[in-house]
């Protein structure tokens, strides 16, 4: 039940149990986000913020994206697993501060923008600007996700190259999920490696030894002892 009439609303499915949903068949819940013509985001009864421009669910993700409004407008993401935990008694911010670990973003976006489709193949948004044009992004939060499946399957040089392409910590490959990385890690050294013996016997393989090189040597210098998700590792694993 929404707390006032809402001119956008759609149904979300969530883990049977999960507070604020409703049980539905098979163990899943169903709660329903609106977004009022005062700008107020309702997750079911809870107000979650106050002062939003746009919103969106994308369910390949896991993540409600929404705008905020104001002189900096910001993209924020909220993921289908910490839905459950939305503080009851919060106010119009508590719903959503009281999360702990259940929402990241706060990229900043340009006035007026509006928020048109979130793609379920790629870690992209796209974004209606003021003048009419529309701007293609890939928010962190989605590419990390993203490269969090790829870790999960072992891929791990997709995952590679996806950080590196997007200049994100390559830490995260190994902090995600450190017990996984240590197990697999062969999989990711030893195919890196190969390519080396033997590379100078053709131009191609030498390049690709010296391109594999260069690689390994980045993630070495890379990563650290330090955590990069605080702990939070849990927060990119599905909805």
């Amino acid at each position: 039940t929404l707390l006032e009439p809402c001119l956008w609303v759609a149904p979300l499915e969530l883990q049977g149990g999960e507070e604020g949903g409703k049980e539905g068949e098979e163990g899943k819940a169903v709660m329903v986000v609106g977004l009022s013509g005062r700008s107020r985001l309702y997750f079911g009864e809870h107000l979650a913020w106050d002062g939003v421009a746009s919103v969106l669910i994308n369910h390949a993700f896991g993540f409600v994206l929404f705008l905020t409004l104001g002189t900096r407008p910001l993209l924020k993401f909220i993921s289908f697993r910490a839905l459950g935990r939305l503080d009851v008694m919060g106010g119009s911010e508590g719903g959503i501060a009281g999360i702990e670990g259940g929402m990241e973003g706060g990229r900043a976006v340009e006035r007026g923008a509006r928020l048109v489709t979130s793609l379920h193949s790629s870690p992209s948004v796209l974004l209606q600007l003021p003048r009419g044009n529309v701007e293609e992004i890939s928010p962190h939060p989605m590419v990390l996700r993203q490269v969090a499946r790829m870790v999960d399957a072992r891929r791990y040089g997709q995952a590679f190259a996806t950080l590196r392409r997007h200049r994100l910590n390559l830490n995260f490959m190994i902090d995600y999920d450190p017990g996984l990385f240590e197990k697999g890690v062969r999989e990711f050294v030893v195919p890196q490696m190969m390519s080396l013996e033997g590379g100078g016997r053709e131009r191609g393989r030498a390049r690709e030894g010296r391109r594999k090189r260069e690689d390994m040597n980045i993630f070495l210098s890379a990563v650290d002892d330090g955590d990069c998700l605080g702990g939070e590792g849990g927060f990119w694993r599905g909805n």
